[in-house]
């Protein structure tokens, strides 16, 4: 019950968005805060690293209820709003600095070794490339960024990356791969699930582990640990959020997709910003335990009011040209 009420209280205040956020103005600032907030411990982090040179699996992150791999998906998440953000920035200034905050996002999700943060990583960065740049121009930022990033890994922390290839042979991953079944075995005994919260979920879990001898452990994944804390009916409510809010910014992209390049411009970068967001979390949380995470919340809500401003915006300006048309109509009618 303690794990819903705390869930509430993060809830409650992100659907506040839906209905607070009424102007593009309001819209372009409720966007840089949401980029800032991966952005701040991506500064950290990644100045530490630059600084150091050093790699480190931290189960204390600085953020409660967050271990290295969480914050790696967090500030790997921050790269698509950093970039495209940056497009709506008029300061110098600000924009020079959210391209820095980008670059030390880099490097702060490798400080942290984590690969189910650097899944995270690539998806962030392979779909903000290819969204936002032509596609020869794409293909050599690309390269370019896969060639600095690979310079600059520790080759121990490399070496880690490699092993997802090879999961086989890896315990760790054989151990997660174990906890999915128990998982899995979890929703198919009870259609809700065993109980909201990890304290609930570690209580039941010998229950239904498929190797008894083991000791109860974190699920790893977003889908599974919903599977097994609200069943499939929770684990098809959430997975429809995302889609619908995938839906919901693929629509307002494609309206002002011609336009993109003028006065429509800043709903495209938005729409897609937050796309290429949730696509990264979806990568990135297939191997991390952050079902409840209240960013991802914040941002599938931020995708009702951008399609609302949107609409509103696009009415106006179809309706913008007949209203010029009337007026000349009544000078001529006036001066015939």
């Amino acid at each position: 019950m303690d794990a819903f009420v705390q869930f509430s209280k993060m809830a409650a205040p992100a659907m506040l968005i839906t209905g607070l956020v009424r102007t593009r103005h309001q819209l372009k600032w409720l966007m840089i805060m949401l980029a800032c907030c991966p952005a701040i411990w991506a500064i950290k982090f990644g100045l530490f690293f630059a600084l150091t040179g050093v790699t480190s699996q931290v189960h204390d992150a600085g953020i409660a209820g967050m271990d290295n791999n969480d914050m790696a998906m967090f500030i790997a998440m921050g790269i698509p709003l950093l970039v495209f953000a940056t497009c709506e920035l008029k300061p110098a200034w600000a924009r020079l600095g959210f391209v820095g905050a980008t670059g030390l996002a880099v490097l702060g999700v490798i400080l942290t070794a984590s690969r189910g943060g650097m899944v995270a990583l690539a998806v962030a960065l392979f779909s903000t490339i290819w969204r936002r740049l032509r596609w020869w121009k794409a293909i050599l930022c690309t390269g370019v960024v896969l060639a600095a990033t690979l310079a600059v890994i520790p080759q121990d922390t490399l070496q880690r990356y490699w092993t997802i290839g090879a999961y086989e042979q890896d315990g760790s991953a054989m151990r997660r791969i174990e906890c999915w079944k128990t998982c899995k075995a979890m929703a198919d005994a009870n259609l809700a699930g065993v109980g909201f919260g990890q304290d609930v979920y570690l209580k039941e879990y010998p229950k239904y582990s498929v190797r008894p001898e083991t000791a109860p452990r974190a699920a790893h994944s977003v889908w599974f640990s919903l599977m097994a804390e609200s069943g499939y009916i929770g684990f098809g409510l959430y997975v429809c959020m995302l889609m619908a809010a995938l839906w919901s910014t693929q629509r307002t992209a494609s309206r002002f997709a011609l336009s993109k390049g003028g006065d429509g411009g800043w709903a495209w970068n938005y729409a897609i910003g937050l796309q290429c967001v949730i696509l990264s979390f979806a990568a990135g949380g297939t191997f991390l335990s952050q079902a409840r995470f209240e960013f991802v919340f914040a941002l599938c809500m931020a995708a009702v009011p951008l399609a609302c401003i949107g609409e509103e915006e696009s009415e106006h300006r179809r309706a913008l040209p007949r209203s010029v048309s009337c007026v000349r109509a009544a000078k001529v009618a006036a001066a015939l």
